[in-house]
């Protein structure tokens, strides 16, 4: 766990969260620069960063339903990492691995329609909500879209492979 710091006693799924120290470092230079505006400074950074570990949380949920041992999510400055263990005793499967990468951006996207809808209601018209929209809202699909370009490293190389899985299936029909 070097180069992480872990956020107390906080555990989600029985899973300690970490944080890497660019994440700290980065918010002590925003503090700084923005003090003036500390409040927007905080919704915009803390909902930047609630991206990160709702994606993250999404992989855990899934992983944890079905099975797996969550073991740690860690935050970094522009993305993290769900650690989960496979049972001794469970085979691997493939299409449990493509769940578990559906997780993380299918709990984006449900924030993201959470906060559009929140918006519609004219929260948006509130200047604390605007950052949250920004971040929580658009940025957040921007995101999702990333996240679901079929490169390793990313999910959609995992989560895409739902499609030949299923056309198989299809086909076998």
């Amino acid at each position: 766990m070097q180069n992480y710091f872990r956020l107390g006693k906080l555990r989600i799924f029985r899973a300690p969260i970490y944080l890497h120290w660019s994440v700290l470092a980065v918010s002590v230079v925003l503090l700084i620069i923005y003090f003036q505006n500390l409040i927007l400074v905080i919704l915009a950074w803390l909902s930047f960063l609630s991206i990160i570990l709702i994606h993250e949380v999404g992989h855990a949920a899934v992983a944890h339903r079905l099975g797996y041992r969550v073991v740690a999510l860690k935050v970094c400055l522009i993305h993290g990492r769900c650690e989960y263990a496979v049972p001794s005793y469970a085979p691997y499967y493939e299409w449990d691995e493509i769940r578990i990468a559906w997780g993380g951006v299918s709990a984006q996207a449900l924030i993201a329609m959470l906060v559009f809808t929140i918006s519609a209601l004219g929260a948006e018209d509130l200047t604390f909500f605007q950052p949250i929209l920004a971040f929580l809202g658009y940025y957040n699909v921007l995101a999702i879209v990333h996240n679901l370009s079929p490169m390793q490293g990313l999910d959609g190389y995992k989560a895409w492979r739902i499609v030949p899985i299923l056309y198989q299936l299809m086909r076998k029909r």
